[in-house]
């Protein structure tokens, strides 16, 4: 999702040159290049958030290890 993020405009310059129609292509152009800022926060949020869900993710497989070693240990 990241990656569509930052690669945007570049997707909107191959649909503006895609569209056969000056002011239609101008106007997708200008929609775009609006939205760059937009877009780089999106990204950078979108970034954060991927490094939360792996740090969760390490953290629960860490706490079931913890607990399956102490449900192994109990039941010996």
């Amino acid at each position: 999702m990241k990656s569509e993020f930052d690669h945007a405009d570049k997707h909107s310059g191959t649909a503006a040159d895609a569209v056969g129609h000056a002011a239609l292509a101008d106007r997708i152009r200008s929609f775009s290049s609006g939205w760059d800022g937009m877009r780089d926060q999106l990204s950078e949020a979108i970034a954060g958030l991927a490094d939360t869900a792996s740090k969760l993710d390490e953290a629960f497989d860490k706490s079931e290890r913890e607990l399956a070693k102490s449900i192994a240990g109990d039941a010996q």
